[in-house]
């Protein structure tokens, strides 16, 4: 089979440099010349390109077409600038959002829904939404801060109530106990109550048990049994108990004081309970 030769670089260029279309018979004829001085003269049917680079891959072997490859549209630069890190706008859209997520209970991971994404964009368009792990950051700083004032306000109060009360879960599963602390703020000038702990207890629920983690939480919050003057919870024999418990032994470290004062809290009954909050 004849071929054509051409000498020094091999020749690249349109495809349709070396073919011609007849649009009568809907025929396309092969022009490249081959070594005899005579046109090549092969017809394909139609004029698909892609026929036609087969048929001068497969017999005219010096000429190459170059692949053209799609370009891709250029996108148009976003004209939006992202706020930055310490923008003011930026942290304080990542307190709201933590303050949120802390308060109701929501799982931290919300943030990298897409759908949540979407929102945040519609709201505003130069907020980079934070990732789970700064949220939960925030919020563990949030509480150490909200404790920390708690705990100040507490140092300055003359007096604090304390209530208790014992949650079950269904099926008595795990049983909790919630100490709350009412109390005068003298900065604010009013009256405050604030939930203090919510601890499981083990069972039995002695009195000794219920004792210890209400101690436990009067030192993790600062609070001087002296300051304490009234206990407000139900009137079961466990309650009573650990009180009475912890007012043996006071008396006992003491060589003045010969037997248990009950009345070093004031419990009150059922018709005075109050639910922690």
């Amino acid at each position: 089979m004849a071929c054509s030769v051409t000498l020094g670089r091999k020749r690249r260029g349109d495809v349709w440099e070396h073919f011609e279309y007849q649009e009568a018979e809907d025929l396309t004829e092969c022009r490249v010349v081959m070594i005899d001085g005579e046109k090549c003269g092969h017809t394909l049917k139609g004029k698909n390109t892609t026929n036609l680079k087969r048929h001068l891959k497969k017999i005219h072997t010096d000429i190459q077409i170059p692949e053209r490859t799609p370009q891709k549209p250029k996108r148009k630069p976003s004209s939006i600038q992202m706020y930055n890190e310490n923008a003011p706008e930026q942290r304080c859209k990542e307190q709201a959002i933590a303050q949120w997520i802390g308060r109701t209970g929501l799982p931290a991971r919300i943030v990298e829904d897409e759908e949540f994404i979407q929102m945040m964009g519609s709201m505003d368009k130069k907020f980079n939404v934070p990732k789970r792990q700064k949220i939960l950051n925030l919020i563990e700083n949030m509480y150490i801060e909200e404790k920390g004032k708690i705990k100040r306000s507490l140092s300055q109060a003359r007096r604090v109530t304390t209530g208790l009360d014992i949650w079950t879960k269904k099926g008595l599963t795990a049983s909790f106990l919630g100490v709350s602390a009412c109390y005068f703020n003298p900065e604010s000038n009013k009256a405050e109550h604030k939930l203090l702990s919510l601890k499981e207890l083990a069972h039995p629920h002695t009195g000794e048990a219920i004792g210890a983690l209400v101690e436990e939480s009067m030192a993790e919050w600062g609070i001087q049994r002296d300051k304490i003057i009234t206990t407000i919870t139900d009137n079961g024999s466990n309650m009573v108990a650990s009180f009475r418990s912890e007012a043996t032994g006071t008396s006992d470290c003491s060589e003045d004081e010969h037997s248990e004062d009950p009345n070093d809290y004031d419990v009150e009954g059922e018709d005075e309970r109050s639910v922690c909050v």
